[in-house]
């Protein structure tokens, strides 16, 4: 299996909070796949109601927050894409307020959500494994910055983390 190592610290996203380094063993492959595993194992079994809960006003639901995770994860691949295949155009950012609140999540159902981001996820791992070595020196420029494949996967890993997080103790620890 291919080996992605871990960003540096100058290579992190500065327009970005460092999720890369949520990941504690820079394993990236192991963390993507079972990371997945725990998304599932956390939301799938939820109530409507614990699934549409809000911790507080303007906050996301976690059906919301997943297609966030979602989102992210695509837009983040596409970054990956650019990068790997040496694209020098700028990259910029996306509002995820905007994609949130237009994303009708809330009136989806959790296993179509679940299986749209392991779909993605898959994608995710198929583009980072099929990629060729001489990729990982590659820099893209996202925001103006330069911008490295390794910070881009990472942050990926490590935002599901984030997010794993947040459920746990604002969503169910707050409604049962």
């Amino acid at each position: 299996m291919k080996i992605i190592p871990p960003p540096t610290d100058q290579q992190l996203l500065k327009e970005e909070p460092p999720l890369a380094r949520l990941i504690p063993d820079h394993d990236l492959f192991h963390h993507l796949q079972e990371n997945i595993k725990k998304t599932f194992a956390q939301l799938q079994y939820l109530t409507e109601a614990q699934l549409l809960f809000r911790y507080a006003s303007g906050k996301y639901s976690i059906k919301e927050t997943l297609l966030h995770m979602t989102d992210m994860e695509r837009i983040y691949s596409y970054r990956i894409l650019r990068t790997a295949r040496n694209d020098q155009t700028p990259m910029e950012g996306f509002d995820a307020e905007v994609y949130v609140k237009t994303s009708g999540a809330d009136s989806r159902n959790i296993k179509d959500l679940l299986d749209e981001f392991a779909s993605q996820r898959k994608a995710t791992i198929s583009l980072l494994q099929s990629m060729p070595e001489k990729s990982l020196t590659y820099t893209g420029l996202l925001y103006g910055i330069p911008v490295t494949i390794s910070a881009l996967a990472y942050h990926i890993a490590g935002h599901e983390l984030h997010h794993l997080e947040i459920i746990r103790t604002r969503y169910l620890n707050n409604h049962r």
